[in-house]
């Protein structure tokens, strides 16, 4: 997943609006449909018949005297029923690893467990991809990464603190009535016509 995008979903899922480093015009959206398209379709369940066909496989990596063919072909038919949802390269994967790590024939559920750990890593890259594309398709709000309303209530704000301090300067200005004398022969506060102390 680009890394924009793994991002962008990261904070997106945590309730957040988009990191900020990222912006929405970041994000490539051709490129995050045909990754969403891409992973749809890599979440197709396997043919019955793959399923078979690779569990057959694993079974005479681990012999055993005590099944007959016939005993061999049921398991293998109940095992494929129970990965009928599974994609084909993820079972595959799964009993890769098995075959890479393990000394004896998997139970069902131990062979699930490695499937559905690879299997939630693709959903959950697919419910990303999907969160991001959604959040593209509403308008931006304020808080999305310093968008225009944000912009607009900045200087809103700016343009406030600025009236603020122009105010506060011409009162200053009018209090203290200055005037050139005030700068060429200085006075002390206090010696000042009119001059009110803290506690007045």
């Amino acid at each position: 997943m680009p890394s924009n995008l793994s991002r962008a979903a990261a904070f997106l899922s945590e309730g957040g609006g988009w990191p900020p480093d990222v912006r929405p015009s970041d994000i490539d959206v051709r490129q995050a449909e045909a990754l969403r398209d891409s992973l749809t379709h890599a979440l197709r369940s396997a043919p019955p018949a793959r399923i078979i066909q690779v569990l057959t496989a694993l079974m005479l990596h681990y012999p055993r005297p005590d099944f007959t063919q016939e005993q061999a072909k049921a398991v293998c038919l109940d095992m494929a029923h129970d990965f009928r949802e599974c994609p084909p390269d993820i079972f595959e994967q799964a009993c890769r690893d098995w075959r890479q790590t393990e000394k004896w024939f998997p139970r069902t559920a131990e062979l699930l467990a490695k499937a559905n750990a690879l299997l939630t890593e693709r959903k959950d890259a697919l419910a990303d991809v999907n969160r991001v594309l959604a959040r593209l398709k509403t308008p931006p709000k304020q808080g999305d990464n310093f968008t225009e309303a944000d912009a607009a209530e900045a200087h809103a704000k700016l343009r406030s603190y600025l009236d603020g301090l122009k105010s506060r300067c011409q009162a200053d200005a009018v209090e203290r009535d200055v005037g050139a004398n005030d700068y060429a022969n200085p006075v002390r506060p206090w010696q000042r016509p009119g001059w009110k102390g803290a506690s007045a």
